[in-house]
This record gives C-alpha cells, sequence and structure tokens, in this order.
C-alpha cells in the first residue's frame, strides 16, 4: 500500500486507488502521515480535524474517524495488523519510510545532492528528476487550507523549489544549458526575486551565446530588487556579471565538466540527531553575514561543540573556499596550535616562511570558514593566530568554542546555555527541548518502548534540575538502561556518581559529569577556586555585595584579590551566570549542577545528600569550610530579614517585597542551617527574623497554608528551648503568625497570638508593629461581625500610621475601613474609603495593593449593581494579582468577575471561573474568609439554580482544571465581552474612568 501528500491526499494499492473516506477522513489520514511511524496524540488529531474550538465530545468522536479509517487500509488478508496502531498517548500509522512519497522524495533529493556534491551530475540529475516525478500538484492539495498542514506544506514546497534548483545545477553541469533555457525563463517570471534561478539563468544564456540577454537578465534584477526591497543584489550575481563582462573563460565550462566545484570540508558526520537549538541557529547564521569572529561561550557540558558542529556544516553549500573544522582538544601546547591548523587545511613547514605566515597568506584571498573548538586552555596562542587572520584575510569567517572568550578586537560572545526545560509543573514537558534529547537518546537503550506520561514528567524533573545541560542529559538517559526514570530522580542528590558511564568514544572530560567540571575547575587559579567553591552556598543567585560579605569575609581567609575581580573573571570563564534582571543591580548565579559540585570542594567531598563513603575524585578537595561558609551565609541573609521585616507598614513595603522574592531560596536555606541540629547553629537570632521576613512575603503571594507551617516549626523550635529568645525577633514572629492565622480562619488562635504580640511590642516601644498588630485584630473582630470593635482597632492602627508618615500603612487603613464599611452595607462610604485607598497605591506604584484595592471597589460597585463601573476595576485588579504573584488575590478576582458573569446570566462561564478560583484556594491552602462567603454564597446558588447539575459540575471541573494564567486569560476574556473591556487600562486610567465611584 503507497501513501501520496505530494498533491492531494490519496491511497493506492495493487487494486489501484483505496477510498478513504470523507474529507474528516482525509484530514486525520494526513495528520497521522505527516508523522509516520511516530506516535501523534490524540490532542494534535482533535486540533487537525477541529481546531481550537473541538466539540464537546471530541475525543469520542475521534475514536470512531480512527475506527472508520482503520477499516478503510484494512488489508485483505484477515491475519495481517491493522495500519493505524493505537499507542499512547494517541495513534501511530504503522508504514515503512518507503510506501509514504514524501518520504520517498527526501531520500532521494538528499541521495542526488550527495552525488551533485561528489562530482556526478549525471546520476543527481537521474535522481531528481525520479523525485521531481512523485509530485502531483501542491503539496495536501485538498486541505491546504487547514492550519495543521500548512507548515508541512511550506516545508515541502521548500525541498521541492531546492530539487528544481539542484536539477538545473546538474543540468548545466552536464552541458544542457541550450535545454534549460526555457525552463528558467518561466521560472523566473513566476519567483522573479528568486536569485538562484537568476543565476542560473544568466550562466545559460552565456553558455548559449547570448551574452546581451544574459547581462538584461542582470539589469532587470537590479531594478526589481531596488524598486520592492531597497537592496541590491547579491554579491555572487555582481561577480558572475563581472565575470560575464570580462568573458572570463571559466564560465564556458564545456559539455560533460562538472559546473559546480566540490566544497572542501571536514566536517564530521554524526552519529546521533541534532536536537534544539534553532533558535541559536538561526541568531548565529544571521551575525555571520555581519561579523566575522564569534565565540560560542558557555560551561563544559552546555553543547557549544555540537553546536558549532552544525553551524559549519551549515556553511559548506555557501563556503566555496572550504568549512574547515579544528579541535584543540588534544593540543597542550600553544605552539602546536599552528601545525595543527595547517595540518588540517593540508599544508607543510616551508623552507624560508615561518608556518603561521603561510597559513595566513593561504587563506588571504579566500571566503574560508573556520571554526576553532575548545579553544579554553589556549586562549592567548589562539588569540594570536585569529588576531593575523582578521586582519589580512577579508572573507574569512572564524567560530570558537570556549569557556571564555578570547578578548580581541571584532570579537562577538554569544553566551550557550542549557537546553529549554519544562517550567516547575511540568507544563509544556514534550515540547521542550532538553526533555525531547533525553527522550531520542534514551531511546536508544529502550528497544524503542514509548514513555508514559509520569515518565515524561520525571524526564522534566531529571532535566530541570540538570539545568538542562545536554551532555548532563545524554549521560542520564543512557542510565534507563539500568534505572526507571523515577530512580534516576532519586538518585539525583548524588548526580556525579549516578553520572559517571559516558561513552567509550568520547573524549575523557566528557564521559562523566565530573570529568567535564573538573576540566572547567583546573583552569582556574586558586583564588577563583576558593571564591567559586564559597559561592555554592547561595541558593537561586546572589547579589555583588553577599558574595562579598559571605565569601570574603576579613576573618574566614577570604580569596586572596579583589573579590569583584575575581566574580567578574568566573563570569568570563562561564562558571557564574549573569541575571540581568529589572533590579537596581545585576544578579548573579551558578547552575545547579556546578553548585553541587562547589559544595563537594567546599566540604571536603561531605556533601549532606550523598550517601556515607561516596567521596568525588578530581582536583584537590577544601575541606572544613562547609558550616564557615554556611553560618556566614546565614547571618548576612538574617540582616537582610531583619531590615526587610522592618520595612512592614512602611512606604519601602514595596521596594523589599521583590528582593525577598529573588532571595527565597537563600532564606530558605539560612532557615534550615539555623535549625539544624548542629549546637551552633541553634540561634533564635537567625531563626525568627528570617522566618518573620518570608512570613510576611508568603502572605502577600497568598501562600497562606506554607507560611504558617514555617512558622509553627520556627516557633516550635524555639519554644522548646530553655533560653529565652530576643525581643524584638520574637515579637516580629508572633506578628505574622497571627496574621497568617487570621487570612487561614483561625480566629481564636489568631487572636491569641495578636494579643501577645501586641504586649511584647508596645513594651518594646515598636509602634509600627502595634499598628500592624490593631490592624489585624479589627479583621479578627470583622470576621467575627463585631463590626464597632473592629472599626476601633482600624482607627487606632491609622492614627499610628499617619503619625508615622507610612503612606502604604495610611492606603492599607482605608483599605480595612472601606472594606467593613461595604460590610455594613454603607456603601457610598465604602466607595469614598476604597477609592481613597487605590488613589495612594496606584500613586505610589504599588502593585499587590492596588490589586486588592480595585478588586475591594469593584465589589462595592457589584453590590452597587453599576456593572459598568465594575468591569475595568476588575481588569486592573486581576492584572496587578497576577503581575505581583499574588494567587489568593487572583482567586478573589475571579470570584468577583464570576458574580459579575453570574448577574448578567452568562452562568456556564461564571462557573468555569469558579471551579478555577477553588481550585487556586485550594493549591494555595487560602480559605474563602468568612466575611466574603455570604456574597460567594449568592453567586454559587444563583448558578447552580440556572444550570442542571451535570453541565454545573462539568463547568467547575472545566475551571478547575485551569492554570492560573489560563484562569486570568478566561476572566478578561469574559470581561471584554461583558463590558467592551479591550485591556486598555491604561488609557482608562487616563481618562478617570477607573477612579474612585464616588457618591451619588
Amino acid at each position: 500500500m503507497e501513501f501520496r501528500i505530494l498533491g492531494p491526499v490519496a491511497v493506492s494499492d495493487l487494486g489501484g486507488e483505496v477510498a478513504v473516506g470523507g474529507p474528516r477522513h482525509r484530514v486525520l489520514l494526513a495528520a497521522l502521515l505527516m508523522d509516520a511511524g511516530s506516535v501523534v496524540s490524540t490532542e494534535r488529531l482533535i486540533e487537525a480535524l477541529w481546531g481550537e474550538e473541538p466539540p464537546p465530545r471530541a475525543t469520542e468522536m475521534l475514536h470512531v474517524r480512527i475506527s472508520e479509517l482503520r477499516k478503510s487500509l484494512r488489508r485483505e488478508t484477515t491475519d495481517a495488523p491493522d495500519l493505524i496502531v493505537t499507542r499512547r498517548p494517541g495513534y501511530l500509522l504503522d508504514v515503512q519510510p518507503e510506501q509514504v512519497d514524501a518520504c520517498c522524495f527526501e531520500r532521494t533529493t538528499v541521495a542526488a545532492r550527495a552525488a551533485l556534491l561528489a562530482g556526478d551530475p549525471g546520476a543527481a540529475a537521474s535522481q531528481l528528476r525520479t523525485a521531481l516525478a512523485m509530485w502531483h500538484g501542491r503539496a495536501l492539495a485538498d486541505i491546504a487550507e487547514r492550519p495543521f498542514a500548512q507548515p508541512e506544506i511550506a516545508r515541502l514546497e521548500h525541498l521541492r523549489a531546492q530539487a528544481i534548483e539542484d536539477r538545473i545545477t546538474a543540468d548545466l553541469a552536464m552541458g544542457r544549458h541550450r535545454e534549460v533555457v526555457a525552463e528558467l525563463e518561466s521560472l523566473v517570471h513566476g519567483q522573479p526575486l528568486n536569485e538562484q534561478y537568476r543565476h542560473q539563468l544568466m550562466v545559460a544564456l552565456y553558455r548559449s551565446d547570448r551574452q546581451g540577454e544574459a547581462l538584461a537578465v542582470y539589469r532587470d534584477t537590479e531594478e526589481r530588487l531596488r524598486e520592492e526591497l531597497g537592496v541590491d543584489p547579491a554579491v555572487r550575481l555582481q561577480e558572475l556579471r563581472d565575470s560575464i563582462l570580462r568573458q572570463d573563460a571559466s564560465l564556458g565550462a564545456a559539455p560533460g565538466e562538472p559546473e559546480i566545484r566540490l566544497r572542501a570540508h571536514n566536517v564530521p558526520v554524526q552519529i546521533t540527531s541534532f536536537v534544539g537549538r534553532q533558535g541559536e541557529l538561526a541568531e548565529i547564521g544571521a551575525l555571520l553575514a555581519d561579523h566575522r569572529l564569534i565565540t560560542l561561550t558557555g560551561v563544559g557540558g552546555a553543547g557549544k561543540s555540537r553546536l558549532a558542529t552544525e553551524i559549519a556544516r551549515s556553511q559548506v553549500p555557501v563556503r566555496p573556499d572550504g568549512v574547515w573544522v579544528v579541535d584543540l582538544a588534544a593540543v597542550l601546547e600553544p605552539q602546536l596550535i599552528v601545525p595543527t591548523l595547517a595540518s588540517v587545511l593540508g599544508m607543510h613547514d616551508h623552507p624560508r616562511h615561518p608556518l603561521r605566515d603561510v597559513v595566513v597568506e593561504r587563506l588571504r584571498d579566500t571566503a574560508a570558514f573556520l571554526v576553532i573548538d575548545n579553544c579554553d586552555h589556549l586562549l592567548d596562542g589562539v588569540a594570536e593566530l585569529v588576531r593575523p587572520l582578521l586582519q589580512t584575510a577579508a572573507n574569512v569567517c572564524i567560530l570558537c568554542t570556549s569557556r571564555e572568550r578570547l578578548d580581541i578586537t571584532g570579537e562577538v560572545v554569544r553566551q550557550v546555555g542549557g537546553l529549554s526545560v519544562p517550567g516547575p509543573e511540568g507544563a509544556g514537558a514534550r515540547s521542550s527541548e532538553a526533555v525531547e534529547l533525553f527522550v531520542d537518546r534514551a531511546s536508544a537503550v529502550r528497544a524503542g518502548r514509548p514513555f508514559t506520561d509520569d515518565e515524561i514528567a520525571a524526564i522534566g524533573e531529571i532535566t530541570r534540575r540538570l539545568d538542562g545541560l545536554p551532555l548532563a542529559i545524554e549521560l542520564a538517559a543512557a542510565r534507563t538502561a539500568t534505572f526507571s526514570t523515577r530512580q534516576i530522580v532519586a538518585r539525583l542528590g548524588d548526580r556525579f556518581h549516578l553520572l559517571s558511564r559516558g561513552g567509550r568514544g568520547a573524549l575523557p572530560r566528557h564521559q562523566t559529569l565530573r570529568a567535564v567540571i573538573d576540566w572547567s575547575y583546573t583552569l582556574l587559579t586558586e583564588p577563583e577556586q576558593r571564591l567559586f567553591d564559597r559561592l555554592a552556598v547561595f541558593v537561586g543567585g546572589f547579589t555583588l555585595e553577599a558574595a562579598e560579605v559571605v565569601c570574603c569575609d576579613a576573618t574566614s581567609g577570604g580569596p586572596d584579590g579583589d573579590p569583584t575581580d575575581l566574580l567578574a573573571r568566573l563570569v568570563d570563564k562561564s562558571l557564574v551566570v549573569v541575571d540581568a534582571i529589572e533590579s537596581p543591580e545585576y544578579r548573579y548565579r551558578i547552575l545547579e549542577t556546578l553548585r553541587e559540585y562547589g559544595l563537594d570542594k567546599l566540604g571536603g567531598g561531605r556533601h549532606p545528600d550523598r550517601p556515607r563513603g561516596a567521596v568525588p575524585a578530581g582536583p584537590t578537595v577544601q575541606a572544613g569550610g562547609l558550616d564557615a561558609a554556611r553560618e556566614r551565609h546565614a547571618r548576612y541573609f538574617a540582616e537582610l530579614a531583619t531590615w526587610a521585616e522592618a520595612q512592614i507598614g512602611t512606604s519601602e513595603e514595596i521596594s523589599w517585597l521583590g528582593r525577598i522574592g529573588f532571595d527565597e531560596g537563600n532564606l530558605r536555606a539560612a532557615l534550615a542551617h539555623s535549625l539544624a541540629p548542629a549546637p551552633a547553629s541553634h540561634e533564635e537570632a537567625l531563626s525568627l527574623p528570617i522566618a518573620a521576613a518570608l512570613g510576611w512575603y508568603l502572605y502577600m503571594r497568598g501562600r497562606l497554608g506554607e507560611g504558617m507551617a514555617m512558622l509553627e516549626r520556627v516557633l516550635g523550635v524555639v519554644d522548646a528551648r530553655p533560653a529565652a529568645p530576643p525581643e524584638g525577633a520574637f515579637a516580629g514572629a508572633l506578628l505574622i503568625s497571627g496574621s497568617l492565622a487570621t487570612a487561614l480562619g483561625q480566629l481564636d488562635r489568631a487572636e491569641a497570638l495578636l494579643l501577645r504580640a501586641l504586649r511584647v511590642n508596645d513594651q518594646a516601644g515598636c509602634a509600627r508593629r502595634v499598628a500592624i498588630g490593631s490592624a489585624f485584630l479589627g479583621h479578627v473582630a470583622r470576621a467575627r461581625g463585631i463590626h464597632d470593635h473592629a472599626g476601633t482597632r482600624y482607627r487606632h492602627a491609622a492614627a499610628i500610621h499617619e503619625q508615622l508618615g507610612s503612606t502604604a500603612g495610611v492606603a492599607w487603613s482605608r483599605y480595612d475601613l472601606g472594606l467593613l464599611a461595604r460590610d455594613r452595607g454603607r456603601l457610598d462610604e465604602a466607595a469614598e474609603q476604597l477609592g481613597e485607598s487605590l488613589d495612594r497605591f496606584r500613586d505610589a506604584g504599588y502593585t499587590w495593593g492596588t490589586a486588592c484595592a480595585a478588586w475591594a471597589l469593584a465589589t462595592v460597585a457589584l453590590r452597587q449593581r453599576r456593572f459598568d463601573g465594575a468591569v475595568p476595576l476588575l481588569v486592573e485588579a486581576l492584572d496587578c494579582a497576577a503581575a505581583a504573584g499574588d494567587g489568593r488575590g487572583v482567586a478573589q478576582c475571579l470570584e468577583a468577575v464570576a458574580g459579575l458573569l453570574s448577574a448578567r446570566r452568562d452562568f456556564p462561564a461564571a462557573a468555569r471561573l469558579l471551579g478555577a478560583a477553588d481550585g487556586l484556594r485550594e493549591a494555595l491552602v487560602a480559605p474563602l474568609p468568612d466575611e466574603e462567603r455570604g456574597e460567594y454564597t449568592a453567586v454559587v446558588q444563583r448558578v447552580w439554580e440556572a444550570l442542571d447539575p451535570e453541565a454545573a459540575q462539568r463547568a467547575l471541573r472545566e475551571g478547575s482544571a485551569l492554570s492560573q494564567a489560563a484562569a486570568v486569560a478566561a476572566a478578561r476574556r469574559a470581561l471584554a465581552g461583558a463590558g467592551g473591556v479591550t485591556g486598555r487600562v491604561d488609557l482608562l486610567r487616563r481618562r478617570g474612568e477607573t477612579g474612585p465611584i464616588r457618591p451619588g
């Protein structure tokens, strides 16, 4: 049975055409043929059939279509297996490549291109005519309008055009110039901007004694390109015109003499496929048009050499003077660099001239492309060679790979990082480059067994923890012959022992994960090594100030030399990464694999996650530094936390929130160290301020259950110790504990904690904390319905904030009083208070406060049934809550939008958003506050009364399955329909349309 997509979709066997059914069956068959021999997921097939809006029972309908198509393709003999095989997560069309015309076409054109490059144009022309005869119209002609098919159509049509160009090249090489003139004129007429066809037409005309017409083709090309694109013809076309004017003898190729020159190169043939990096290939390809020296830098194992090889391969067709790869991995002496390059170029010593001069002179008038691979240990020597080459050979391009740049004039540096990895929750695992590489390499040792969804999730975690580094991923994939993916995940704590068996054909330093990092480490100076080791105590990144304090303390025997200079050198050598985030200063980080290595060195081989007795090999281990470095790290971040907690309720509250977010990993590591069983670490002076700062951060992010569990652990440890804790730090921890308990609805516990915190802070004279504690006691009273007492507490807090001059504190007081007025039914008063709060937060640029105030004001508008006024406020609240990372705030906005939609009688959409809000609250352990429960219950009741139970449950399930980002997008779409809002909130703000809703 044969399958055709080079034209309309068709199937035939010995009996002639096979009927495959109607249009949907043809679409389904085409989707399977485009990935013949591979599993096509159910989701992709549904998208191919119905696009972005499939019917509710799409999966069942797909099964029916598959069954019908399977029956159409069933062979006459009943014992033959079906061609369409069910295989998770979808279906597979089990056919051989030679049964699909597109596969045959591609194989034939590849063989023809090889024959052409090998100097056999006759064989190439014959093969290309056979390949082109397989076409019967436009690819996938009968489903060309389907979006899923268009990328494949474009790809196949491009290959067809390339085959036509190659066939004409072969014909010209065989002296058939007169025969191809008419065809080329037709092709130029159809594609007037195709310079390759015009080049071939000029050659054919010139060889047919039609020099004037050849030049006329050039003039027409020049005019068209300038008029339509504003560019000149390619240099190659200009050179052909000059050759015609000179009547260059090389243009008059005799019949049978190949026109093309063999493109000399030594680019190695790769045994494994090249996965990912398409963006890097395109970017570097574009850079080569304007730059002649590009250096790929990156940590060992990042895939620099493989990327450079693929770039070199792409240059072969356009570099007639050769593409040469010079590998310096085995070259240990600088004086051997030039002889190694000369050997690759086929050159030898000259009796009268230095070999360097001979090489430079040989390359002077060429447009050769050189790849100088593995320069790390020979940077000065490579720079001494490259500099005169760039100055003398104007058209030579050089691509270097190294962990460090050459640092010479004209160099463009591109950092090669890890492959793309799935998100923290495993989102997009199957489409990530790192997972694709793992699956590709593991398939070689799994005998073709496909990976399940659970295994793909584990692979996503593996690749994420290995920083997407290709070498580490390939070593891990090889382990699937022995371990399951979950077993590999469990053993990544000792990754250097796990990933210790590489391929026998690899370089020694690429055979284990430790060996590749050992190579980089040994190239560091001793002060650089010491700083690198100490930087490993940071989790998730660090600032320059933090590195100076933690790693270069005067009492610790810090690294010799200027720490700023040492850090810069580690950045240059690709061992530290610069994160240019939106922050007053840059942050730096070490990849997790390098961090594990540094902890090994710092701890003298005693890594907390390594099995007993597993001591690493490699360069000399520095013993005795891990505990001291962690102690300095904990003290630094305890000071940072103390400062940060002191900003709560002040105008600086905004700025510290981002800093705590950046350093959450460091604060958690410091907290763990301060609670460790070692006697020296039992210091409440460290644990309490860290816990307090982290607690407020988690509160503001809506991660209430997580924050409460952390505070309970810390206060439990403190209460169990005989010594009294530091008063100020203890009061701060009590305050945030009470605040979290309030938000979790644990009112009795919250009141006890807050009263205790209030007494301690009042005695200590900390007015700021007294104001915050009073406000949260007001929340407790409000939740219990004791509104007068709540008002007293809120006004007390407001008075203190006014005295302290705290912009944020005053804004929060107005917010609290506004919600209290709303709960008491005083909606005009609520709008006044909340409008002032929103104005203050907007003026301060406080995203989280703006989200809260805009949501609260929207709920007032909804209760006033001013729906048009609520819509832009809800849009603003959603956007700000999402930007601030406040999941609880997003949930309450979704609930408010659901209330609006239920009032507008869009009950299915309201139910989906209620489901999404419930899912978020459950994940965050952030229960619905009692004071919001009445309105929420009314909305739920309206939805349940309007929808039948099955439809309501289905909508709730659909909503709960949405991610936070998807839920926010769905809510914004609903708001756009409800109020004509297009998302241009900034414009609305300028017009004053989202300002506070005033009485009357």
